[in-house]
């Protein structure tokens, strides 16, 4: 009698047998045996630079309500952000004073041009992104 498969292995054989059309499918089936594969990797990919990106660009258009690339002052008041955590330190500490209108506002004008948004938005995906490798994964830890 032949010695079972590893379940990791079954499942890569079984993606490979696969006729074409259903080769879609083993996209998901390989990323399942990796994940039960014992390596290194640092773990799923939460999110990728450039959907962060995306993603604070688009709050930033919901925020620009008039359209004209600036939050001005009633635009932030309109849409404030969340209290800050009292005391907070470590990550969220960073977090929260990254965020915070007067960081975003590079040259102090009261104003956060797009430029000024987007630059602020890479700033805070660096904090999330420890490992400098472009993806917020699971193994991305705050630096002390």
């Amino acid at each position: 009698m032949r010695p079972a498969l590893p379940l990791p292995a079954l499942i890569l054989l079984t993606s490979l047998a696969l006729p074409f059309p259903a080769l879609a499918q083993a996209e998901g089936l390989l990323s399942l045996a990796a994940r039960l594969m014992p390596h290194r990797d640092p773990g799923p990919v939460l999110m990728t630079r450039e959907t962060f990106l995306d993603r604070r660009g688009a709050l930033f258009e919901t925020r620009d309500t008039n359209g004209d690339g600036i939050l001005d002052p009633q635009e932030q008041a309109d849409n404030p952000l969340p209290a800050p955590v009292p005391g907070a330190g470590g990550l969220l500490g960073e977090v929260q004073q990254a965020m915070q209108p007067d960081h975003v506002d590079a040259d102090g004008d009261k104003h956060i041009t797009r430029g000024e948004f987007d630059a602020a938005s890479e700033r805070l995906f660096a904090l999330f992104d420890t490992d400098g490798d472009g993806q917020i994964t699971a193994g991305d830890s705050p630096q002390p």
